[in-house]
């Protein structure tokens, strides 16, 4: 069975703001615009969110349609403080190994009862 690519486009936008000293505070803001995925057909047709973890942080976006392509248009922020860090360079480096996770989820359908073991 061929493989089928999901495309994510989004815009990141990174400010690094010096707070005060030995601290530097890192906005990262996620302008997510769509997703497609060509060939594909939603089986179910309940709604879905993307959830995204940054910096430690998870925040997810409203519920849209389940057709491709995904139409979000949201902008979320993610804040953090990171202690004893004043140059950029430094901080880029500290970025540069954090994990980004963003997961398409379909909520579940109303009476269905999920059993976890």
């Amino acid at each position: 069975m061929p493989r089928k690519v999901l495309r994510c486009v989004l815009q990141l936008e990174i400010r690094s703001l010096q707070q005060e000293f030995l601290s530097s505070v890192c906005l990262m803001y996620v302008f997510l615009l769509q997703i497609t995925c060509p060939g594909v057909l939603l089986k179910d047709k309940e709604e879905l969110y993307l959830s995204v973890s940054i910096l430690g942080q998870y925040k997810k976006t409203r519920c849209v349609p389940a057709a491709f392509p995904l139409f979000f248009q949201e902008k979320l922020i993610f804040e953090k403080t990171f202690a004893n860090i004043v140059d950029p360079g430094d901080l880029v480096e500290l970025l540069e190994v954090d994990t980004a996770v963003l997961e398409l989820i379909q909520l579940v359908p109303p009476g269905i009862v999920s059993v976890s073991s």
